[in-house]
């Protein structure tokens, strides 16, 4: 399981240069097999990132550990530089989600 940011990244360049590079072969059954097995790689690489978000919500609330969000007075500069570099990645990942459902309309 690759669920981390790099990983994901480096899972997405080289899906997108696979799909760039691929030539599609003038029969149906062969293009149909192709594209078959592009749509597996980015469905696993959709899971992965699905795994990252949800591990990165977890990690966010083992970082708090408060049922609310605390104030920056409550928090250790370690701690709060923690919160806001996840709270960052998490509104990062929303939005490439976002866009990600907004490009398959």
């Amino acid at each position: 399981m690759k669920a981390s940011a790099t990983a994901i990244a480096a899972s997405l360049t080289e899906f997108g240069k696979t799909l760039r590079e691929t030539e599609l072969p003038n029969d149906a059954d062969s293009t149909a097999r192709i594209l078959e097995l592009q749509t597996a790689e980015k469905m696993a690489i959709k899971e992965e990132f699905k795994i990252a978000v949800r591990k990165g919500f977890t990690l966010l609330k083992s970082v708090r550990q408060l049922d609310k969000k605390p104030t920056p007075e409550q928090l250790s500069p370690t701690r709060l530089h923690n919160v806001t570099a996840i709270e960052r990645m998490l509104v990062q990942l929303g939005t490439y989600c976002r866009m990600s459902v907004i490009s398959r309309s």
